[in-house]
């Protein structure tokens, strides 16, 4: 079930929970949809040390952002591991960075985030 959030300070705690879950291997995947922008999305996988971050539908404008947060090119999507070391609220922070530096969401944007 994909929960809907239209807030920066709902978006980043629902980071901050998919991320905890992610790096104590509760959940296996996260899905981040932008409604009525095909395309825009991030996915959070499960690797065999931590998790990654992709993101798909940056637009051109957005990719010089990505890669200063150091994200890489993959295919079409950027791309970025996460180490263990790295703390759930400071990884959920920069995904809404990614939302608003890279996709240009917007303050009031809306996603759905669906955990797997």
């Amino acid at each position: 079930m994909a929960e809907t959030y239209d807030s920066v300070l709902d978006r980043i705690s629902a980071f901050n929970v998919a991320t905890e879950a992610l790096s104590k291997a509760r959940a296996q995947q996260v899905t981040v949809s932008v409604p009525g922008r095909d395309g825009c999305s991030l996915r959070l996988a499960r690797t065999a040390d931590s998790y990654e971050i992709e993101v798909h539908g940056v637009p051109p404008e957005g990719a010089e952002a990505l890669t200063g947060m150091g994200f890489a090119p993959r295919g079409d999507a950027f791309v970025r591991e996460v180490r263990k070391s790295e703390r759930s609220w400071s990884v959920a922070s920069q995904i809404e960075d990614v939302l608003q530096d890279a996709l240009a969401l917007g303050l009031e944007g809306k996603i759905l985030v669906e955990t797997a």
